[in-house]
């Protein structure tokens, strides 16, 4: 099976003329507030909070997308048509939340739009025997290095746990994900963070037309490369 990562699109011909699409929130929202959307960057930090959502402004030019790119959005989390949810939900998706979303455009308002959040993004996923992985300093591989499994990463990565971006960490050069990947779509939480969905995921989302989002193949995933 082959995979892509998924992520919003930056191609002004399907957004608009700018990118991000959407730039800034309604005054008076407090990001530092119980409520804020900030405590879903922190693993489990939604829980026991009631999360309410700014409303969003979109850019004028901007074009009204079933993905639409926002700045500030937690990790793991995106604004999504409720179309595009709704289509996505009937497959196999793993853990989320999703919130009610308001975003303005010009002078009207639109409520067909959902901010979902990805609860437990990991690396379960990988196939680790097959992948292909070293340590590098940013983008500058220095040595290759063998890992057999999810804990063998966890232990390993122990080694370079450090604050500073500078020092060398563990990256993958080569993506394989498992045979028997639990979900269509799914998050990976460290290695090449983000979302990625498999090839009929793919041509689904095609066939129905739905549109602002990019599909980049994970072969084309590299260090010094694309991200």
């Amino acid at each position: 099976m082959t995979y892509f990562k998924f992520k919003e699109s930056t191609k002004l011909k399907v957004i608009g003329r700018k990118f991000p699409q959407i730039e800034t929130y309604e005054s008076g929202y407090d990001f530092n507030a119980e409520y804020s959307i900030s405590h879903l960057n922190n693993e489990e930090g939604w829980k026991n909070r009631k999360i309410k959502t700014p409303t969003f402004i979109l850019n004028k030019s901007a074009k009204k997308t079933d993905v639409i790119s926002s700045i500030g959005l937690p990790k793991f989390s995106f604004i999504w048509s409720e179309e595009f949810y709704s289509f996505l939900k009937a497959l196999k998706l793993p853990e989320h939340l999703v919130f009610p979303l308001k975003i303005q455009h010009k002078e009207e308002y639109l409520s067909n739009y959902i901010l979902i959040h990805i609860c437990y993004p990991s690396e379960s996923s990988i196939d680790f025997t097959k992948s292909k992985l070293c340590v590098a300093e940013r983008l500058d591989k220095k040595y290759d290095i063998k890992i057999n499994s999810l804990s063998h990463y966890y232990l390993e990565k122990k080694k370079y746990e450090s604050k500073s971006i500078f020092d060398p960490k563990i990256h993958i050069e080569k993506f394989v994900v498992k045979e028997n990947a639990a979900y269509d779509l799914f998050g990976i939480g460290e290695l090449f963070r983000g979302i990625y969905i498999n090839n009929s995921l793919k041509r689904a989302i095609q066939k129905k037309g739905f549109t602002g989002m990019d599909f980049i193949p994970i072969e084309d995933l590299r260090i010094g490369g694309i991200w």
